[in-house]
């Protein structure tokens, strides 16, 4: 692989490693509790905002 493109990888993060699993590891954010409940939290209130919308527009 040319040196640049090992450069430009490095640059973003990507590391210049051949290791699919090495780079890969490097890509995949950590999830913690906090931030999984977060998200179960937001996905529940558009749920509940589309249920209301349909209700009010029953109505």
């Amino acid at each position: 692989m040319p040196q640049w493109v090992l450069d430009l990888l490095d640059s973003l993060g990507a590391g210049g490693s051949t290791d699919a699993a090495a780079n890969a590891a490097k890509a995949v954010p950590e999830i913690d509790a906090s931030s999984g409940a977060l998200a179960l939290a937001a996905i529940a209130a558009g749920l509940l905002l589309m249920r209301e919308l349909r209700q009010r527009r029953a109505a």
